[in-house]
């Protein structure tokens, strides 16, 4: 991401249909910005709002939840669907699975986008442990024993500094010490997806799938899962070469114009009677 976006962006277009953007845990605005300037570019109003929490240090997470976030999306497409007439929600990530609670709960959007979205984390004993965890240790350091000679972490820490020399062992003392997640926002975040899960056969809208067969953080078997079971017409499309980022990988250009092409003919759902 480079820069931490903390402020909502937006473009407003001529199109009737805008687009909301959602952002990942521990993310910011930035890392939608290729797919939100496209749009842009294609005349699209596009919001991209900051998730509480969001868009600072990854400690800062400790001070919103599930409920935090969802409700800050919530609020987001209400303001979108003020300025356009429709509406398709694209989330990355975490927010992949925000945009398909909207979709269960606003059935009038038009569509939605999930780009390299979980539904769970490996291992998949992960939440019990978690759960109890955070009652002892508030705290977790993902990079404390972490290798980064290991391409997928790499990928990870990249997520948040890009430009950042993971060669260095200055630089690798000081992330060991210094990265830290509140295990709580851990807790919201594994339940926030289990939550999601259950929704799938409640979704009848339009959507588009979206996952990198490379991708270490969102096990790609949630892209088949959730394509399986949601209720409405739904396009399930693999990025060969792309890790998790997307939008920054090396089938950027490929996400970018998937979402664009999908968005400006969605499939027509069935109404239901």
């Amino acid at each position: 991401m480079g820069i931490w976006l903390r402020e909502a962006w937006w473009s407003a277009g001529a199109r009737d249909t805008g687009l909301l953007l959602l952002h990942g845990f521990s993310g910011d605005p930035s890392e939608l910005l290729p797919l939100a300037e496209a749009a842009a570019a294609d005349d699209y109003s596009v919001l991209v709002p900051p998730l509480p929490g969001h868009g600072g240090a990854p400690h800062d997470l400790a001070e919103a939840d599930w409920s935090d976030w969802l409700a800050r999306a919530q609020a987001a497409l209400w303001e979108l669907r003020l300025r356009t007439r429709q509406q398709i929600v694209v989330g990355f990530s975490m927010g992949g699975a925000l945009a398909l609670n909207l979709a269960r709960h606003f059935p009038d959007l038009s569509a939605v986008v999930t780009l390299a979205t979980p539904l769970f984390l490996e291992p998949a004993a992960l939440l019990p442990l978690v759960s109890a965890a955070q009652h002892v240790l508030p705290w977790f350091y993902p990079l404390k024993s972490a290798d980064f000679s290991d391409p997928a972490v790499r990928e990870k820490v990249r997520a948040f500094a890009p430009e950042i020399d993971l060669d260095d062992e200055a630089v690798q003392r000081y992330l060991r010490r210094s990265v830290r997640l509140p295990v709580k926002a851990l807790v919201a975040l594994l339940h926030g997806l289990r939550h999601t899960s259950s929704l799938l056969p409640h979704i009848h809208i339009p959507a588009l799938v979206l996952h990198g067969l490379r991708d270490s953080v969102a096990p790609p078997a949630s892209a088949t899962i959730i394509a399986h079971h949601l209720a409405g017409p739904t396009q399930l499309r693999w990025l060969a070469r792309s890790p998790h980022l997307l939008l920054q990988g090396p089938d950027a250009a490929q996400a970018i114009t998937a979402v664009l092409s999908f968005c400006a003919a969605p499939p027509v759902a069935l109404k239901l009677t």
